[in-house]
């Protein structure tokens, strides 16, 4: 052995391996961090505040150029992190950052909520996106409408488009709590479509996985290799539905018993409140584009400080910064108040629980439903196998089928 080799001794395969596992992490970090600064930069630029005007007042020669030229900056700092890796790392790592809130909301949230292995909490966010879907249709054009009118009001100066923008907002403001006061009013559906999607799911797996007659004419010890993997292929799915039903009917009796529910109704208010509180400073902010003079103000106006008067104005509070000062100004703060009142009411309804209760109703119609499906899965399983479900998760325990884990699973976090 050399001297040379004896000073740089040569890298073990596991060493080399760890290496480039700890490099790859670190570059993912990164890419995180990028993701994230990219869309809070962006949404705060676009929405909140005026982050490059700021940094460009401060009459910094460093900040004031990479402000003024940040694309140039971007596009050099890209060109240099090309060298040294690839081109689809480049592709992969722009999609990444471009996609992150996606990402964000479809893969990293619902992982930490796997991670947490908690099920009340699964059953809370699947309770939340079976609402969001349910209402994707109103969801969808009430947002498309918003960014759309909101955009005009930015990029516009025209007053016909802006007065336009400002009563179509203010139209859809009322038609969302006329819908969330119906939604609080009539009995709620969230609980009913579990029944529907379970009692679908029963047609379909009974159609769908139908034993064959051949095979069931069969004595047991007499199926050829062939012939078992397909009845133990159609028979784990029918059991794999009726121990989902038990699990998905216990699990709902948990939700229903614990203080999740909560949580659900506090983020339909605050996504609410949110969401008055942006339309209203749009509006406002739309006002002023029209007649600086309908508002009388200490400061130069910009959009966050629209969104403070509207927080502020929404509980009754007023900002020196900014006052209306006209007919027209005066009159948006008062339906703005109105506004106000009603999430009051919607408190006080939560407060009393009068939702609360309704749905404890729906929910225990759910579970009954869902229990119900499990059962006559039961009777169709012993109809069609001649067989208990004991029985069958013995048998298919024998066969070693994909799904037994998720058959244990399912029965062991079941009442």
């Amino acid at each position: 052995m050399t001297t040379e080799q004896l000073s740089h001794p040569t890298e073990s395969p596991s060493e080399k391996k760890e290496f480039l596992t700890r490099k790859a992490k670190i570059m993912f970090f990164l890419w995180q961090l990028i993701a994230i600064f990219f869309w809070i930069y962006t949404l705060t630029q676009v929405f909140v505040f005026d982050i490059d005007g700021f940094l460009i007042a401060k009459e910094f020669l460093l900040l004031t150029l990479v402000v003024t030229y940040k694309f140039l900056f971007l596009i050099g700092i890209l060109a240099i992190f090309w060298l040294y890796v690839g081109t689809g790392t480049i592709l992969f790592f722009a999609t990444y950052v471009i996609f992150y809130p996606l990402i964000l909301l479809l893969w990293k949230i619902p992982k930490l909520i796997w991670k947490a292995n908690n099920l009340i909490l699964t059953v809370a966010v699947i309770n939340v996106v079976v609402s969001f879907f349910y209402s994707i249709k109103f969801v969808f054009i009430s947002f498309a409408s918003i960014i759309v009118c909101s955009s005009l009001i930015f990029l516009n100066s025209n007053q016909y488009i802006l007065f336009a923008s400002i009563l179509i907002l203010t139209v859809l403001l009322i038609i969302i709590y006329i819908q969330r006061f119906i939604i609080i009013l009539r009995p709620s559906s969230l609980y009913q479509i579990h029944s529907k999607i379970v009692t679908k799911l029963f047609s379909f797996t009974k159609g769908a996985f139908k034993g064959d007659e051949t095979i069931k004419a069969t004595p047991f010890e007499q199926l050829s290799k062939t012939q078992l993997e397909k009845w133990g292929s159609t028979l784990e799915i029918l059991v794999v539905f009726n121990r989902g039903c038990y699990f998905l009917s216990s699990k709902l009796n948990e939700y229903q018993k614990s203080n999740f529910k909560l949580v659900f109704y506090i983020v339909n208010l605050f996504i609410l409140i949110a969401l008055t509180t942006f339309i209203f400073a749009v509006i406002n902010l739309g006002l002023y584009k029209i007649n600086p003079n309908y508002f009388q103000t200490t400061i130069n106006p910009d959009f966050f400080i629209f969104i403070y008067y509207s927080i502020s104005n929404l509980f009754a509070r007023s900002v020196s910064e900014i006052m209306p000062f006209a007919t027209i100004s005066r009159v948006f703060s008062m339906i703005q108040l109105i506004f106000s009142f009603l999430l009051l009411v919607i408190i006080v309804t939560l407060v009393f629980s009068f939702q609360n209760q309704r749905d404890s109703n729906q929910i225990i119609e759910a579970i009954n439903h869902i229990k119900e499906q499990g059962v006559e899965m039961d009777s169709y399983i012993q109809d069609e196998y001649k067989l208990t479900i004991e029985q069958s998760i013995t048998e298919l325990e024998k066969i070693k089928v994909n799904l037994i884990r998720v058959i244990y699973y399912l029965t062991q976090n079941a009442d």
